[in-house]
């Protein structure tokens, strides 16, 4: 369409010049030269031929040889514009990727994080109140999620179990969420709960904005609600239910419970994002932990989305005097951004590393860091005269 609207304007403006090439700069090819920059080379040969094909239509023979080094230079520069926009497109999404994964992994480890210091502040004072620990219940959430795999909210009657311990529910429920609608009828709930009002404004406020919501959250607004806490269970594929809650005692609602529920919730729902590409790799390999299946798929999707490799570095400690000190080097030698996994294997202790995003430089750094340090530490010129596959 641009370069239809180009050539008819040049063709009213100036018809005994059609390609522009009389005047001082051939403003017509700005046409195909934009369409290059903007859709790639692709575009750019689509409209490179129709100028082409428009010249030998509308210039007589003798013209047409004289103008052919104007036509030749447009082609080329659209063609060359072209090539540079693919160049950069394709950088750029490998960036986008990168940076995506980079964001991810930063709210995940957020996300653990805040798991662990909260499980360690509430193990001394409710350990005399709750026989299972938060570290318990999450391990046996995973467990349930392995065994119903097909269910839409796998181990949801669990995940309620965690938060009425944890955050001392006394009245709540899970509702199971499909195309933004919410099905009336419970998966699990605790206590006596009312039936749903689905136009609740916390409720409506909370699916729209796919945030944990509470009375205190915004008085002005939410005073009309009938709910304490709405949260939705939502992750990269949108909202998959929600949190309701009508009574909970009024010393738990405070910032600290507020964040271990969007934390937990937000916990459960990306587990059901990878549950079903991680089960069948936690029945193959057991020993190894479900955050590292995660990482290791979220890699493997890059790669195969954006071309961005990473690398997975393995070794076997066969030294039987020394071999547990030289796992414990390797391990120390990852930087702040790898995975490393210990394992048991026949042979001896095993080590994972799990290098993310990095190429074969990273790596081969990896393997010399490691072997300088063992030659300083155990005297071997090489890993394998260190008994280290």
């Amino acid at each position: 369409m641009l370069c239809t609207l180009a050539l008819g304007l040049q063709f009213i403006l100036t018809p005994e010049d059609p390609m522009g090439s009389g005047s001082s700069f051939p403003w017509i090819w700005m046409a195909p030269l934009l369409l290059a920059l903007r859709y790639g080379s692709v575009a750019a040969v689509s409209a490179s031929s129709l100028f082409g094909i428009y010249a030998l239509v509308r210039l007589p023979f003798d013209h047409l040889a004289s103008q052919g080094s104007p036509l030749l230079g447009g082609w080329i520069v659209s063609l060359v514009a072209g090539e540079f926009s693919d160049l950069w497109g394709n950088r750029i999404k490998r960036l986008q990727s990168a940076n995506g994964y980079f964001t991810d992994r930063l709210s995940h480890l957020t996300r653990r994080h805040f798991l662990l210091r909260l499980s360690h502040e509430r193990l001394e004072q409710d350990l005399l109140i709750k026989p299972i620990t938060l570290r318990d219940s999450l391990t046996e959430m995973r467990r349930h999620m392995r065994e119903y795999p097909e269910d839409a909210l796998p181990a949801v009657a669990e995940l309620m179990h965690v938060l009425t311990q944890a955050c001392q529910l006394e009245a709540a429920a899970i509702h199971q969420v499909q195309d933004g609608k919410i099905d009336p009828v419970a998966v699990t709930q605790r206590g006596l709960i009312e039936a749903l009002v689905a136009d609740d404004p916390m409720i409506v406020q909370s699916l729209q904005r796919q945030e944990l919501l509470h009375l205190q959250s915004d008085p002005a607004h939410h005073d009309a609600s009938r709910y304490m806490v709405v949260a939705p269970l939502a992750n990269s594929r949108g909202v998959l239910g929600i949190l309701r809650v009508e009574k909970m005692p009024f010393l738990s609602m405070n910032l600290e419970i507020m964040q271990f529920m969007t934390v937990l919730l937000g916990y459960y729902a990306d587990l059901i994002d990878l549950q079903p590409e991680i089960a069948p790799l936690s029945e193959q390999w057991p020993q190894l932990p479900t955050g590292f299946i995660a990482e290791l798929l979220r890699l493997a999707r890059i790669q195969r989305e954006a071309s961005i490799n990473s690398y997975l570095v393995s070794f076997v400690f066969t030294d039987t005097i020394h071999g547990e000190e030289m796992h414990q080097e390797a391990a120390r030698q990852g930087r702040e951004l790898d995975l490393n996994v210990s394992l048991i294997s026949p042979q001896g202790p095993m080590l994972l590393t799990l290098m993310p995003l990095f190429g074969q430089a990273a790596a081969a750094g990896y393997l010399l860091r490691i072997e300088k340090r063992i030659q300083e530490i155990f005297g071997h010129e090489h890993l394998s005269e260190a008994g280290i596959l």
